[in-house]
């Protein structure tokens, strides 16, 4: 799977938030914010194919969190790209 290069990150009071450029009517309410460790992930991952085991490598190299939670976390955070269009596959 790889992040769609059709989304960018604006940093809005200190919040990190996806938007698709050139949309006119932007709906804020669509809109997605990133905390730390998502956009951690997400700056690591774009621009390259990765898998979920990647997510996880990433997670436990960088937090204190064993594979178990890195794994639940990791599938969370693939999910929800997904789910909002983040993702090409």
């Amino acid at each position: 799977m790889r992040i769609s290069e059709n989304f960018k990150v604006h940093e809005v009071a200190n919040e990190h938030i996806i938007l698709a450029p050139g949309i006119d009517d932007v709906d804020m309410t669509r809109a997605m914010s990133f905390n730390e460790s998502a956009m951690m992930l997400y700056t690591k991952l774009r621009g390259r194919d990765f898998e979920e085991e990647d997510v996880v490598r990433l997670l436990t190299e960088e937090y204190d969190v064993d594979e178990e939670v890195a794994t639940a976390d990791a599938k969370e955070w693939i999910k929800s790209l997904k789910d909002n269009g983040l993702i090409e596959v």
